[in-house]
């Protein structure tokens, strides 16, 4: 399932930010969990959110979480990304973030 996350990000314009694999981050520390993986994705673009016009900068990267259930079930979640700039409080980056809510529903259609 994760390559073909992967695969799916990639083709919507997001771009992996890294592929953090915690079960082997977690056995480095001398602990077994089932496998669960987190995708940080981001989308880069011009923006003018801090007040420049024509800025480059990137959305706030959006975590797609991949684990195995204890039935030994493989999940895809997420939280939607726009909900992750609403303690700024700032209009114009909740707008462009949002956005990015219909992609990510895309792109984890039928893997939840």
């Amino acid at each position: 399932m994760v390559g073909a996350l992967i695969s799916d990000v990639q083709e919507s314009g997001l771009l992996l930010v890294t592929d953090i694999d915690v079960r082997k981050n977690a056995r480095k520390m001398g602990k077994e969990i089932r496998d669960n993986r987190i995708l940080p994705v981001f989308r880069l673009r011009r923006t003018s959110v801090e007040g420049g016009a024509g800025r480059l900068g990137g959305d706030p990267p959006a975590h797609i979480h991949v684990h195995e259930t204890s039935d030994g079930r493989v999940q895809a979640r997420y939280r939607e990304p726009s909900e992750t700039p609403a303690p700024y409080e700032n209009d114009a980056l909740s707008e462009i973030v949002a956005e990015l809510d219909s992609v990510f529903a895309g792109i984890l259609e039928g893997r939840r």
